[in-house]
Order: C-alpha cells, then sequence, then structure tokens
C-alpha cells in the first residue's frame, strides 16, 4: 500500500489535464529491491562467465559485464520498456518525464548515473529522505533529469458506448441478439464502410450502419486526435483510458453515423481514417 497517495496535475499536448499518482516510498523501495535482486543475479552470472575464462582477461570480463549490468538494466529497460523495469511493472510504477511524456535515453541515463550519490552505494538513504521532501516525491536522479514515477491504477476494458451486438456476432454461428422494434437491426462495419451482409435469422437486405460523417470535426479536433494516436502506447493505461474517454466524448456528437455503438479508442480511430480519406 502506498505511503502517499499524492497526485500530479499536468497538460497534455492535446490540450486535456490529467491526473497522474506519485509513487511513494512504499511501492519504490518494492521495486528497487525487486530490481536489485535480478541485477544482482546477473553480475553473478557474469562473474561466473569471468571465472570460466579465467586469468586477467576474466577478471576484466567479469567487471565490465557488472558495470553494464548494474548501469544498462535500469536504463535499457526504462527506454525500451515504456519506463518501466521488472521490479516496476511488478509494483505498477513507470518512470516518465515531469511534463507526462515518455521517459529518453538522456534522461533515463541522467538519473540513472546518480545512484552512485542517493543509490546503493549510500543505502538509498539519500533517495530516501530525497522522496519524502520533494513535492513530486523525486528522489535526487529524478531532479537531476526532471523526471517523476508514477502508479499506475489497473483499469477494466471500456464497455461499448451502448449495448450493440458484437461486430463479428454475425459470424459467430450463434443465434445474433434481436434489436428493439424501434429500430433496424445492424450489420458490421468494416474501417467505416456500410456491408451487406446475410444473416441467418436476418432479411438479406439488412445492411450496416452508414459511413462515419466527420464533417463537423474541426482541425483543433484533429491535432488531438492524431497526438493521442501517435503517443498511446507509450501513455500509463489509466492516462490512456481517461484520455480516450475525454477526446470520444468531445468527438461523439460531432460525428454521424455508426459513432455510438465504437468503444472510445475505435472511435478516435475511425474518425482519423475518415478525415485522412477526406472526410
Amino acid at each position: 500500500m502506498e505511503d502517499y497517495q499524492d497526485r500530479l496535475r499536468i497538460a497534455t499536448p492535446e490540450g486535456i489535464s490529467v491526473d497522474l499518482v506519485l509513487a511513494g516510498l512504499g511501492s519504490r523501495f518494492t521495486a528497487a529491491s525487486i530490481d536489485l535482486v535480478l541485477k544482482s543475479l546477473l553480475i553473478v552470472g557474469g562473474f561466473v562467465i569471468g571465472l570460466i575464462v579465467g586469468g586477467d582477461l576474466g577478471l576484466a570480463l567479469a567487471s565490465i559485464l557488472s558495470f553494464v549490468i548494474y548501469f544498462g538494466y535500469d536504463v535499457g529497460f526504462e527506454v525500451l520498456a515504456g519506463g518501466r523495469t521488472p521490479g516496476k511493472r511488478w509494483t505498477g510504477l513507470r518512470v516518465l518525464r515531469d511534463d507526462g511524456r515518455p521517459v529518453d535515453l538522456l534522461s533515463s541515463a541522467i538519473r540513472n548515473i546518480v545512484r552512485l550519490v542517493d543509490g546503493l552505494p549510500l543505502l538509498y538513504f539519500p533517495a530516501m529522505v530525497s522522496v519524502l521532501v520533494t513535492k513530486r516525491n523525486q528522489r535526487l536522479g529524478d531532479l537531476a533529469a526532471s523526471t517523476i514515477v508514477v502508479r499506475e491504477e489497473r483499469v477494466r476494458k471500456a464497455p461499448r458506448r451502448r449495448d450493440t451486438p458484437s461486430q463479428w456476432d454475425a459470424f459467430s454461428g450463434a443465434p445474433a441478439p434481436q434489436p428493439p422494434p424501434s429500430r433496424p437491426p445492424s450489420a458490421p462495419t468494416f474501417g467505416g464502410f456500410s456491408m451487406p451482409v446475410e444473416v441467418p435469422g436476418r432479411p438479406s437486405a439488412v445492411r450496416a450502419p452508414a459511413a462515419l460523417d466527420v464533417s463537423a470535426v474541426t482541425p483543433a479536433d484533429l491535432a488531438a486526435i492524431r497526438g493521442f494516436l501517435d503517443r498511446r502506447d507509450d501513455l500509463p493505461a489509466r492516462v490512456r483510458q481517461d484520455l480516450a474517454r475525454r477526446i470520444a466524448s468531445a468527438l461523439a456528437p460531432r460525428v454521424g453515423g455508426a459513432a455510438a455503438q465504437l468503444r472510445d479508442e475505435e472511435l478516435i480511430e475511425q474518425v482519423s481514417l475518415a478525415k485522412a480519406r477526406g472526410g
């Protein structure tokens, strides 16, 4: 359980403010302990390789491997795995730059080099003090690199915007649920285009909803959409879901057609495709 539940509000490039939960001392210590154990095992493996090689060459090789593992472990995982080492992944933490963008090679290298000052050599005491006294729960390495560590909340898959049959129901072989009499049944859409589909138990003339009408989507909306799609894979899960929900809620009144049948990210994707086709 977190020692603190401090929150940080940042403005994203899409013009939307989101709240991030800052990692506290407890979860950061747990993540660091897991990573330290894994690094120690890798370093021991490096020395075993050095012993096998033997002589001065083996000692030099073991020393080089130990140095690379100690510094490269954190930098490699943070840059290549979206700011998450195995320990941070296990505890639900992620390193970000202090403006909410993904951590890059330079900032990760800086924050991990400073571990020589606030890390294992001094038993992490400076790091613990810094996390406790700074406004954004930052250790010295975070302050030097302008990074933060946030806690990701587990989120459930977003429900559909309203109860409608899945677009794959027609092919499942199971009886399709009947829609209310006040509206005709709908068939699947693919990429926003209508397709005639014959469904057992339904008239063959039934067609899918019309393609999305995106004529009311503004250039500012489109810029927010493209910004979100470009960087959504690097966002923490809760932030990604929250941004998608807000953008989709703003788009829904401006989009005609089958928009209500789409989940938040599906709607954003389909609007982007429709605008790219000249909609």
